[in-house]
This record gives structure tokens, C-alpha cells and sequence, in this order.
């Protein structure tokens, strides 16, 4: 579900920043060492309704099945919301065609839920996984079992295509491609260089930081993202901080060279 993950965000989240050094090769995010953003998720579901407080634009629309257009988002542009007991699905659309499938399953006790997504908002092919979520604080009395807040818990699952990165370095360029389709060529002087590929990122800086490397994702010349990378010292794996400047988070993974 675009409101709670999005397959722009299931990369984003595994986006890896440029390597430097000598550094190259290709990359896959350890799903199992991922910790994750404290701040939950908060959702506003009744009457009818579909509210998302702390997505990136916040948006809501009604709960009807039909497509309802949502502004304000790079990733798509209309989302169709069905309700069931215990069950949100949502269809993202962009330009009419289908962009996000995300189907939301609430345990009976309301505490956990799992999604199980289909992504191509911001990948050539799909990007599909799934995502375990918990119960930060209830919602309303006598409103759906989706309404609240919830952390992210896990993930599991998730295609390659979304998880790996391929880096080359030299003449104090780096450039970088994805399975998924993404890819820039960027001098390591921190001087902005196009991002392909991804509708919410179209430029991209690079620079050194001791012996870590910062990288800087742009939209309309604003930061949303800052990655923080430092290599173990065999060069097998990468500690890698992500800080999400829309929403204010931050988490840390690691890479291990494939």
C-alpha cells in the first residue's frame, strides 16, 4: 500500500549511496539487519473514508473502490481504496495505468498486520515483498482495524530487483545502475549530477567524508534523502545510514558485496 510502504519507498528504503575508493561491484541490502525508522504510521480509516497523516504529500480520499485523485505525489496521481473486515487493498494509478497493488492484512486481534506488495513506480519491473507491521496505538473506537498508528516491523521477501546496486568508479566519477531500472554518473566533488529513472529524484550529489561517503538525493532542488555509507575494512559489506528528510526518519542497514 502506497500509504504504508511504497514500492518507491521499499527502494528508497534499500537506495544505497555512491562507493568511492575503489569500492565497486555489486551490492545487496541484509533485510535481517535493517533497523528500522521509530516513527510509526498513522492512519485514519472510517465513514467511508481513507486518511494517511504522515505520508509524503499526507492525503485523503474515500474508501469506495474507485479511483480518487491524489495531488502532490511524483509516484501516482489517483489511488483506489477497498475495505474489507480485516483487509486494505489499494491500487495506485499514474497516468491511468496501475503503478501499486498493496494488499493489508489485519490479525484478528488487531495488533499485527502484513502487507504483501506489487510495485513499479520508480523500477522497470516489478519490486514485490512483503511488510510486517505492529501496533504503535489504536484508532478511534468503532472505526476499521487499520485505523491507528503502526511501526514497521519487518520486511521479507522483497525481489532482488529492489535490493541490489551496482557501482563503478573511476576519474573521480562514480556510476551506479539498478535492476530496477535507476542509474546517474556523478563527480565525487559533491557537484549535483541528473538521477534516472526514479520520478521522485532527479538529481543526485556525491561527496567524501573521511572515509565515509555522503550521498544526496534532490527534488526540485530540495534534499529528501541523505545516505551515509562506510565500508567494513575486508570491503565485503557496507554500513549504511538512510535519513528520510520528508519524513523525518532514519534507519541503518548493511550491504554485503555479491
Amino acid at each position: 500500500m502506497k500509504a504504508i510502504v511504497t514500492g518507491a519507498a521499499a527502494l528508497a528504503l534499500f537506495s544505497f549511496p555512491a562507493l568511492a575508493d575503489g569500492i565497486d561491484g555489486t551490492w545487496k541490502a541484509d533485510l535481517g539487519s535493517t533497523k528500522l525508522p521509530k516513527k510509526p504510521d498513522v492512519y485514519v480509516v472510517g465513514g467511508g473514508n481513507f486518511s494517511c497523516k504522515t505520508c509524503t504529500p499526507a492525503f485523503n480520499i474515500k474508501a469506495d473502490g474507485k479511483d480518487q485523485a491524489v495531488k502532490g505525489s511524483p509516484y501516482f496521481d489517483s489511488a483506489a481504496v477497498t475495505l474489507g473486515d480485516h483487509k486494505v487493498t489499494e491500487v495506485d494509478k499514474k497516468g491511468g495505468k496501475t503503478v501499486t497493488t498493496t494488499e493489508t492484512v489485519i490479525a484478528a486481534d488487531g495488533k499485527s498486520a502484513t502487507q504483501s506488495f506489487t510495485d513499479t513506480s520508480a523500477s522497470t519491473t516489478p519490486v514485490t515483498g512483503k511488510v510486517m507491521l505492529t501496533r504503535a496505538a489504536p484508532g478511534a473506537k468503532g472505526s476499521h482495524p487499520m485505523s491507528g498508528s503502526w511501526h514497521v516491523a519487518s520486511y521479507s521477501g522483497i525481489s532482488d530487483n529492489g535490493l541490489t546496486i551496482t557501482y563503478k568508479s573511476g576519474g573521480g566519477m562514480l556510476s551506479m545502475s539498478t535492476p530496477a531500472g535507476q542509474s546517474y554518473s556523478a563527480k565525487l566533488d559533491g557537484t549535483p549530477a541528473p538521477y534516472k529513472g526514479d520520478p521522485g529524484t532527479d538529481m543526485v550529489s556525491v561527496k567524501m567524508a573521511g572515509k565515509s561517503v555522503v550521498e544526496t538525493d534532490m527534488r526540485g532542488g530540495k534534499p529528501i534523502a541523505v545516505y551515509t555509507t562506510t565500508p567494513s575494512a575486508d570491503g565485503k559489506s557496507l554500513s549504511i545510514k538512510s535519513e528520510n528528510k520528508l519524513k523525518g526518519t532514519s534507519m541503518i542497514f548493511t550491504a554485503k558485496k555479491m
